[in-house]
């Protein structure tokens, strides 16, 4: 992979995820995030919680699109019971590609059999992200393929930032609360990014040379950074930045 798609397909994530800002149903979140995770060869994904917030080991099905015969088939066999991966999960946020458990090479029987079963199911591949949650809750994002999917540490990446936004944002709607409204004083990475460079007195033109975007790309973020922190100019949205903590002096 070229360095030229790898920052595409980032550039493409932080995208995503600024439109994922304005979903107002959990329907529409699912339709980005389809489209998104097609791209790395996923054609089912799902966001699960693992853990409560009382350290209860738990099995609740969020949402996301999934197929329910092996919902319903993993949980018959209790599958969860041996699964490496959601005991990764718990234990750790770092994410887990389902092929480097494989090649792992120390699979115990049961752990075989649910890796083969989930083939079956049209499940052949996946890549699971954790995401720990304030209050001591785990949940996971699970994205998953019916062929290997061929992933470079930029995928990874990509697909790991993609998943903790999706599943804050569809914990959000899923709650009730208002997304947008929220968002309004929440910035993206790339927002801040901007932002920050502006504060260094940057122009539009000079950050995108830094950070590899372009010129219009830029004004996208600083503009969309000025909506949400309700203000109009950049030195206004930098002053604000500074004021909530979300850029540095």
């Amino acid at each position: 992979m070229t360095l030229l798609v790898q920052e595409e397909r980032l550039e493409r994530a932080f995208g995503v995820i600024d439109r994922a800002f304005a979903a107002s149903t959990p329907e529409e979140l699912d339709q980005l995030m389809k489209g998104a995770f097609a791209e790395f060869g996923a054609r089912f994904f799902s966001v699960d919680q693992m853990r409560d917030s009382s350290g209860a080991i738990v099995g609740i099905h969020h949402f996301g699109q999934w197929p329910d015969d092996w919902g319903a088939h993993y949980i018959e066999q209790r599958h969860y019971l041996h699964d490496r991966v959601v005991r990764h999960a718990i234990a750790c946020p770092r994410p887990r590609h389902w092929v480097d458990e494989q090649r792992a090479g120390n699979l115990s029987h049961a752990e075989k059999r649910l890796f083969g079963e989930a083939g079956e199911f049209g499940l052949r591949d996946g890549f699971v992200t954790p995401v720990h949650q304030m209050d001591g809750a785990v949940a996971a994002v699970a994205v998953t393929a019916s062929e290997k999917m061929s992933l470079h540490a930029v995928d990874k990446a990509a697909l790991r930032l993609l998943s903790i936004y999706y599943c804050s944002f569809g914990l959000l709607l899923k709650q009730g609360i208002d997304a947008k409204g929220r968002a309004r004083n929440v910035l993206t990475p790339r927002q801040r990014e901007c932002l920050q460079w502006a504060r260094a007195g940057k122009s539009s033109w000079e950050i995108g040379e830094i950070i590899g975007i372009a010129e219009r790309t830029v004004n996208f973020h600083i503009e969309e950074a000025c909506r949400r922190l309700n203000v109009t100019t950049r030195q206004q949205a930098v002053i604000e930045a500074v004021i909530k903590g979300m850029i540095s002096l």
